[in-house]
């Protein structure tokens, strides 16, 4: 893909179809030339309105994956990585809307009144009858439970207690019998009833659910929650939290789902378990203010954009198992001075670490053979390259478009 742009309508579009004669302006069908390096830097002021100009009118997904792949073009050019995570977002609410009115469609008003007619009526009895029965069931479920408490199966009397909470002394039962659990595990254990702002499904992910929550934004993830052990972080589980401060993360976590802390914008520091094996695609992205974050040694995989737009981030440790820096997983990180690669990773990705405007240093291993697009694009202080093999070795990686920063650093060589 090239960057094109028609100075008679101001118009920039990113082009698949490359010819000798270059391609047509979509606007105004003018025949235009492919824009080299040297020209987009001249023009990307005006390649950067014109995508701007296409994300404001964007009425489709597709519109705002092309504004998308123009502000990339221009690498970490005015809030180029801020306009990208902003396309993705609007992206997002277009597909959540798509989808919300072919649900409306499915509906007319005739069928609609139809529905209601019968269902109203039922819920109401349904109601009646489910009200009745608690009021009846609420005393014997409550007199068993203590039943069961004193005489020491706390398993028991904690699932009918969570029934009843509102029953007598129910919640201090409760807390009780989940405080000895703890004590007996090793483990925090506790339950919906005591902790109503998470959730967990059945594989063992966790969500948490910000409109139950009323603290202080530390947060403390249970390792047993209503019974199920905490395996993962869920997919967008807090996502956006902008109130998020600190979480701990229990050991029984072994991976981060996408979109997990995406947009925690308040969040500093945080402490994954060792047990932890994948950190999944857009996990960490937009937590600007993240200063640091272990990565533990059995991590085999980092998925794309995982800590794109980690602004405040030092470059962590990485596991010495990693093969592959993925797609725009570093893209924005623009406090980076020194990067250090593991001996196992073989190929650095598209954007990897475009935008990573402080990195002066960057130290890799003979196992590199290829480095993606624009993977080091706008990383202007880039000077030096420490490589692990020889001068012959290192002529021999694949370097793509748009990674003249690396090519031309100063490279000093082990062999």
């Amino acid at each position: 893909m090239s960057v094109c742009y028609c100075n008679d309508c101001k118009n920039a579009f990113i082009t698949k179809n490359e010819s000798e004669n270059g391609a047509v302006c979509p606007k105004c069908g003018k025949n235009l030339p492919i824009i080299s390096e040297n020209e987009m830097k001249s023009k990307r002021d005006a390649i950067y309105l014109s995508a701007l100009h296409k994300k404001q009118v964007a009425l489709y997904p597709r519109d705002l994956a092309e504004a998308k792949e123009l502000f990339l073009s221009i690498g970490s050019y005015r809030d180029s990585s801020e306009q990208i995570e902003s396309c993705d977002y609007l992206a997002e609410r277009l597909i959540e809307r798509e989808k919300k009115e072919s649900q409306l469609i499915a509906f007319s008003p005739k069928k609609l009144k139809r529905i209601l007619k019968i269902v109203i009526p039922t819920v109401l009895i349904a109601a009646a009858i489910v009200t009745a029965c608690l009021m009846l069931a609420a005393p014997l479920k409550y007199a068993r439970a203590k039943n069961f408490y004193k005489n020491g199966n706390l398993e028991k009397a904690a699932d009918l207690f969570d029934d009843i909470p509102t029953h007598a002394q129910s919640i201090e039962y409760l807390e009780d019998i989940y405080k000895q659990l703890s004590e007996k595990q090793g483990k925090f254990v506790s339950c919906s009833t005591l902790l109503p702002y998470f959730s967990v499904n059945k594989a063992g992910a966790i969500t948490f659910i910000r409109t139950n929550y009323s603290g202080d934004g530390n947060i403390v993830i249970p390792d047993v929650f209503d019974g199920i052990v905490v395996d993962s972080i869920g997919t967008n589980a807090f996502k956006n939290y902008s109130s998020l401060k600190s979480v701990s993360i229990p050991d029984t976590v072994l991976s981060i789902n996408p979109y997990a802390f995406y947009g925690c914008k308040k969040l500093k520091s945080i402490e994954l378990p060792e047990k932890v094996r994948s950190i999944s695609p857009y996990a960490f992205k937009g937590c600007t203010s993240l200063e640091n974050i272990n990565v533990p040694k059995g991590v085999a995989s980092i998925g794309e954009y995982a800590f794109s737009g980690c602004s405040s981030l030092s470059f962590p440790e990485l596991p010495s198992g990693l093969k592959e820096i993925k797609n725009s997983v570093f893209l924005g990180c623009s406090s980076f001075e020194d990067v250090i690669l593991p001996e196992s990773v073989e190929k650095i990705d598209s954007h990897a670490f475009s935008g990573c405007s402080s990195l002066t240093r960057i130290t890799l291993s003979k196992s590199v053979t290829v480095i993606g697009k624009n993977a080091f694009k706008g990383c202007d202080s880039l000077s030096r390259v420490e490589y692990g093999g020889s001068e012959d070795e290192f002529k021999k990686i694949s370097a793509d478009k748009g990674n003249e920063k690396f090519t031309d650093a100063d490279v000093s060589f082990s062999q």
